[in-house]
């Protein structure tokens, strides 16, 4: 059974694996590059080592600000990337290995959702690192 790591996105209440986490941090400022996708928030240097910052928020379609006290999740792999998020939940040991169909939900949702669980507090949709970064977690 997975444990995932809970975080929310506007009204999203969304999750990764354990395993595709690195670290939770505050956000920080991040520095603009230009010609760069909307997603990209910029560059961010966490420790000496410069992490690309993402923004889902451009490609779930949702307002351009956040609306809690910015936090980033970032995940492991070769190339280094951090998801700016509202706000971190726990993480939780899930009982079943998540639910489909996931024809429901917005089709931005759906391109990167693996699962979705119940929680206490409605669904929760466990999102795949790969697809959401375009398979740079490995």
């Amino acid at each position: 059974m997975p444990e995932l790591c809970t975080f929310r996105i506007g009204g999203l209440q969304l999750a990764l694996r354990t395993e595709d986490v690195q670290e939770v941090v505050l956000e920080r400022s991040a520095t603009s590059v230009p010609l760069a996708p909307a997603e990209v928030a910029g560059l961010i240097n966490l420790r000496g080592s410069i992490v690309t910052a993402l923004n889902l928020r451009h490609s779930l379609g949702l307002a351009a600000e956040c609306d809690g006290p910015g936090m980033g999740v970032v995940l492991k792999g070769e190339e280094r990337v951090c998801l700016l998020v509202d706000d971190i939940g726990n993480v939780l040991d899930t009982e079943d290995e998540g639910t489909r169909p996931l024809e429901n939900l917005p089709a931005a949702v759906r391109a990167i959702a693996r699962a979705l669980h119940k929680c206490e507090h409605g669904v929760l949709v466990e999102v795949d690192a790969a697809r959401l970064i375009g398979g740079t977690v490995s």
